[in-house]
């Protein structure tokens, strides 16, 4: 995938290729990769958060119900490795990291306000972890990787050159 060009109404080209055609990979440490299409994941039991996100550049953002799978239930589909210890969730080069022990409380959700998640709000899927800082709620999943050794996390690196940036303008 094609992850240069600009964007349509904040939304990247991308992004608006993976809302149209939307395929969900999941490699990495695991017995059984997968390329996975929404039907694919529907008979996974669902589970609901009600998430008001804190963004620095924009304060909290309203609160929204969100809804979907735990990512333990996605990684199973694939077999993961019973030594992985780490998830990294990506859309193109921008990833975060889960540690496997959080699984069960990270929603990879395909719902917003009992709707689909339009591109705009990061569909068709897009990582919700409960309790953590905004970057971490990667849009526009696209692949799932499991892994015994600790990925590379470079939305935390994003998030902290950008905090370096706020502080050194105020």
């Amino acid at each position: 995938m094609d992850f240069a060009g600009r964007s349509i109404d904040g939304v990247p080209r991308y992004a608006r290729q993976q809302a149209e055609h939307p395929m969900l990979l999941i490699d990495g440490d695991v017995r059984s990769p997968r390329s996975l299409l929404p039907g694919d994941l529907a008979e996974l039991p669902r589970y609901s958060f009600l998430e008001q996100f804190h963004n620095p550049d924009n304060i909290y953002l309203p609160a929204s119900s969100w809804s979907g799978m735990t990512l333990r239930a996605i990684i199973e589909l694939a077999e993961a490795d019973p030594e992985a210890g780490w998830i990294q969730v990506s859309a193109g080069p921008y990833a975060t990291v889960v540690v496997m022990q959080d699984v069960d409380a990270v929603l990879l959700c395909d719902g917003l306000d009992d709707a689909p998640i339009p591109a705009e709000r990061g569909g068709p899927w897009r990582l919700v972890k409960p309790d953590d800082r905004y970057f971490t709620s990667v849009k526009w999943v696209d692949r799932i990787t499991v892994s015994i050794k600790e990925p590379d996390n470079s939305a935390e690196r994003i998030a902290q050159a950008r905090q370096r940036a706020r502080d050194a303008k105020a």
